[in-house]
């Protein structure tokens, strides 16, 4: 009797775990189709869902075909253009002329420096000086005596008074007094050679004083950009004073890698920015490049000359350089905002706009860069919209099939979703499930039904029974 009525419910709980079954195989399935729809790179997004995102869409630009690469670089000071004003000799410094900052011309005194050794040789020579001057005077006063007793012995031997040898005596006398004086005039010229040849010695534009005091002067026409001394302080010979340098022209520095060197060479125009000037470029001609590629690195180094009148450019500024060199073809090119590339599986792709609401991702092929644009070398067409922000999101949206509108939403906020399994599987189970109670219920009937005939029939048998045991 129990097994029986058990059997219309396992039938039903078989029929259960099949639906449920067929449900999760069903859910699996549209799961591994929506995946597989997602490999596409294909979304579809809703007018008013695009213009929340801030999607924009634009064709490829036009542009001039050229090669070019940006380089980050420096100013700096041409080498030439620079130079140190050192100590040439030790002492202590008495006068500042010209301070850190200060604009200075060529030939302008910049330090008086107190130097003993400049002292001694000061005052030897005016001992010198003196002494020769001295002996210059003594010989010309025995030149002039020379010259009168040459004139006496030459009249009197003119008279036959005095004899030849004395005329001969007087001429070599005024001969010899000559050449002494001579002598002593070479002597007092030579006087201060010392000092001379020690001023010379040190290599500089200087001047010396006899009480020893030395004046530097400005080698070139700049201004002073360090300053390492001031009054009253000693320094040691060779010691760096002050630096000058002169930046009406300077270069632009750079390392270029040697796969893009190519692109420069000896004369040619480039483009230089500097981040303190972010309106203004500075045209530049490559002046020199490295003969050698850097082993470390693997760059060459690429100097342009700047001119620089107004001294906007600083040395040690940061500036960019742009090489750009004309392909041999002059055609045009399909250039895109750099904005506008996505990476997909490790490759270069773009969005393209199909419709309205459908966009497809694009994988392309890409050049040099311009002016932050991209050269497409293929895969896009000229009348292609390009979406060219928000690409990168659009990029996480094609994980999903398509993106709902917001009228498409439930009341409650909710998004609304798709049922687990189709409308006609429910109905076809919702008949199912009613036939098997309808049978179920007919079956539970007959069963008691013929439960409760046996019933009465036993209890008939029974009452029989006692009465024949009575009687």
């Amino acid at each position: 009797m129990y097994s029986r009525n058990l059997l219309p419910l396992l039938t039903i709980a078989t029929l259960i775990s099949l639906i449920a079954a067929a449900s999760q195989s069903y859910a699996e399935e549209e799961t591994k189709k929506s995946k597989d729809a997602d490999t596409t790179g294909n979304v579809e997004i809703a007018v008013d869902v695009q213009k929340a995102m801030g999607l924009t869409t634009q064709q490829p630009a036009l542009l001039d075909s050229t090669q070019s690469n940006m380089i980050n670089g420096q100013i700096e000071s041409i080498p030439a253009n620079t130079a140190d004003v050192n100590a040439p000799l030790a002492g202590r410094i008495l006068t500042l002329l010209a301070q850190k900052g200060q604009r200075v011309s060529k030939g302008d005194p910049l330090i008086v420096v107190d130097t003993p050794e400049i002292r001694q040789l000061a005052v030897e020579s005016s001992r010198t000086i003196a002494q020769n001057r001295l002996a210059e005077e003594q010989a010309q006063a025995k030149l002039s005596l020379a010259k009168t007793n040459f004139e006496r012995e030459k009249t009197l031997l003119e008279l036959k008074v005095t004899a030849k040898k004395d005329y001969q005596a007087a001429e070599s006398l005024l001969r010899q007094s000559e050449a002494d004086l001579k002598a002593a005039r070479v002597q007092l010229q030579l006087s201060n050679a010392m000092l001379k040849n020690r001023l010379a010695q040190l290599g500089q534009r200087i001047q010396a004083t006899a009480d020893g005091h030395v004046t530097l002067y400005c080698p070139l026409s700049g201004v002073i950009s360090d300053q390492q001394v001031t009054p009253g302080e000693s320094v040691e010979p060779a010691r760096l004073l002050l630096k000058i340098v002169n930046t009406s022209q300077v270069w632009a520095v750079a390392q270029v890698y040697e796969k893009d060197i190519h692109l420069a060479r000896i004369g040619q125009k480039i483009i230089v920015k500097t981040p303190a000037y972010p309106g203004l470029a500075f045209t530049a001609i490559i002046a020199a490049i490295d003969p050698e590629v850097d082993p470390v690195t693997r760059t060459v180094g690429v100097r342009a000359l700047i001119n620089n009148p107004k001294g906007l450019l600083k040395p040690q500024m940061f500036a960019t350089i742009e090489l750009v060199c004309a392909t041999k073809d002059p055609s045009k090119a399909l250039y895109l905002p750099s904005d506008a590339l996505v990476t997909s599986s490790g490759k270069n792709a773009v969005f393209v706009k199909r419709d309205s609401t459908h966009f497809q991702l694009v994988p392309i092929s890409v050049g040099e860069t311009k002016d932050n644009y991209v050269r497409v070398s293929s895969g896009l067409a000229a009348n292609d919209n390009v979406v060219t922000e928000r690409a990168y999101q659009l990029l996480a949206e094609t994980s999903k099939s398509s993106i709902p509108s917001d009228d498409d939403e439930k009341s409650d906020g909710k998004p609304a979703t798709k049922p687990a399994f189709p409308m006609w599987l429910t109905l076809l189970i919702g008949v199912v499930l009613v036939i098997i109670a309808f049978l179920a219920g007919k079956l539970t009937g007959r069963g008691n039904k013929a439960t409760g005939e046996k019933s009465v029939a036993n209890d008939a048998s029974v009452s029989t029974a006692e009465k024949h045991t009575n009687a």
